[in-house]
């Protein structure tokens, strides 16, 4: 566990050197508003509220100073690992309790490690999760969905102890309420858990408390779902997974913002971004959303009016290409396979009868997903909860020997070839700058500030990345909140270069630069300019890929 608090702390403090990430950026506004007295900024159907609720709490006394708020960030974030740990222990000394009790070593088979080899596992397998599938320094509510989840299987097997008082139930309705707060799948996530409550025996036999359960789950998410269904005029828990759908499997509109109807049958946009220029794109956002990248921060409202239909062809599509990702997340389960198929081991089918509640929760988690997008940081909690249980399902011959050994020496090298990499990384960052790890897009903050740029002005963007090598309203938004101003408009990246500001005439330039100024941008910040194009008129930041403009 020491082993995985220093860990943490390198990533949280010098994994993510500015926030970079189109989330991360959504959750701190999110955060900014609430902390300044303002309700409203909790109630959005993409983003989650009781992840920048927490945030706001300790952020407000910082709003004036980028640079404090972002540690703050990062110490918040620290504690909500230290506190995902602590769950994960207490579900980890249960499952080990029961598993070794129920399935300890036979006259002529065993388990294929000691519970001391287990738990060294387990806990390798967990900081897969947190530095693998996701990071301890993204500002996104990951961290705490794990440890909601971990809580809720650590009660599921507190039912099948025989702890089913009253009171046991109210507080797994209260887990999984407040796991639906931190993230919306957690809604049809948590009637998968109460199903698999319901498998227990032990549950079966007073049944009626489900019902405590289920009544205090409502408790805490009713509120939520009774804001959110006024705000979008139907019934909804969340309009997350109907655009997830929408993007990622109709594949209508791959980079989420900026959709103007296109392609055909997509839908008919309500009130999209206005476009205001052609060749190249510019957008004007300004009102009604205010916020560091409206685009993201209200994806819903741009894109309301999207068609969300079944398609059965795309539908099978995103399967293959899920399927395909997850096989690259499992990378690691063929040399254990391999391992394991050469000590001869082989599964015992009864433990997945008595841990049958667990991997319904843990396959129906990967299922939700399977079925729109994966990605490592959705499934950090049920992979390592599935990765344990399918570990546990393995026996191997009593005269086996040293099998443990192998097991745990091949865990480590392989979750160190994934995850040391990026952690040598950011330990180095952190030594090299003695803890002072901004990048280049703090320059942006830094010199707007000696311009006398105040918050909330607002600013243009210009991005160009030849082949989109990143997704561009991450590292707009990015800059722009550390600057603490307001991106009004942009002018969008295409894949089609001559279409790209850098390539046109420099008339058609002073055209969109007036087009930009006519939105009420102030100033206009340009990143991955080119080298070889004239940027006369354009103040380098400092020595950065970054410029600006004075437009008023």
């Amino acid at each position: 566990m020491a082993i995985l608090l220093v860990l943490g702390f390198i990533d949280a403090w010098a994994g993510r050197r500015s926030y970079v990430a189109g989330d991360t950026v959504s959750y701190m506004d999110m955060a900014s508003g609430i902390a300044g007295g303002d309700p409203s900024y909790a109630v959005n159907g993409h983003f989650s509220p009781l992840y920048p609720i927490i945030l706001s709490v300790f952020i407000r006394p910082f709003q004036s100073d980028s640079f404090l708020e972002f540690s703050v960030v990062r110490a918040i974030n620290y504690l909500i690992f230290v506190v995902a740990i602590l769950l994960f222990q207490a579900f980890l000394s249960r499952f080990l309790d029961q598993y070794y009790r129920q399935f300890g070593s036979t006259p002529d088979s065993s388990p294929p490690m000691s519970r001391f080899q287990f738990t060294i596992v387990s806990y390798i397998i967990f900081g897969w999760s947190f530095f693998g599938l996701t990071m301890v320094s993204r500002v996104n509510p990951d961290m705490c969905v794990i440890g909601t989840t971990f809580a809720a299987a650590a009660i599921l097997l507190s039912f099948k102890d025989g702890r089913v008082s009253r009171l046991q139930f109210i507080l797994f309705g209260a887990v999984l309420g407040i796991g639906y707060l931190f993230k919306t799948i957690f809604f049809p996530l948590s009637f998968i858990f109460l199903i698999a409550a319901a498998l227990e025996p032990r549950v079966w036999a007073v049944k009626g408390r489900l019902l405590l359960s289920v009544a205090t789950f409502l408790l805490i998410a009713s509120p939520l779902i009774a804001a959110l269904s006024m705000k979008y005029d139907h019934l909804t828990y969340g309009e997350s997974g109907k655009l997830s759908y929408w993007t990622e499997v109709l594949q209508e509109n791959p980079g989420y913002v900026h959709w103007q109807g296109d392609p055909p049958k997509s839908g008919a946009p309500e009130h999209p971004t206005r476009k205001i220029f052609q060749d190249p794109d510019v957008y004007e956002f300004a009102s009604p959303i205010v916020s560091t990248y409206p685009p993201w921060f209200g994806t819903t409202y741009w894109n309301a009016g999207a068609a969300v239909r079944f398609d059965l062809r795309k539908q099978a599509e995103a399967v293959a290409r899920n399927l395909g990702k997850l096989a690259k997340l499992l990378w690691m389960v063929v040399p254990l396979v391999v391992l394991l198929f050469a000590y001869k081991g082989r599964v015992l089918g009864s433990t997945f009868r008595y841990f049958r509640s667990l991997w319904l929760v843990g396959i129906a988690n990967v299922g939700i997903y399977l079925v729109v997008v994966i990605d490592g940081r959705y499934l950090a909690g049920c992979l390592p909860l599935l990765a344990i249980l399918s570990l546990a399902a393995v026996r191997v011959r009593n005269s086996a020997r040293n099998v443990g050994t192998a097991l745990v020496a091949i865990f480590t090298v392989c979750v160190a070839l994934q995850c040391g990499p990026r952690l040598a990384r950011a330990t180095a960052v952190l030594v090299r700058t003695h803890g002072d790890i901004r990048d280049e897009r703090w320059l942006v903050a830094e010199e707007f500030q000696k311009l006398g740029v105040q918050a909330g002005t607002p600013v243009a963007a210009i991005d160009y990345q030849r082949g989109y090598q990143y997704w561009p309203p991450a590292l707009i938004s990015d800059w722009a909140r550390l600057a603490r101003v307001h991106v009004v408009s942009e002018v969008a990246q295409t894949s089609d270069e001559r279409k790209q500001f850098w390539q046109s005439s420099p008339d058609r330039q002073a055209l969109v630069l007036r087009a930009l100024r006519g939105t009420g941008a102030r100033i206009v910040v340009a990143s991955g300019v080119p080298a070889g194009v004239s940027t006369t008129g354009w103040t380098q930041i400092q020595n950065s890929g970054y410029y600006y403009q004075i437009l008023q």
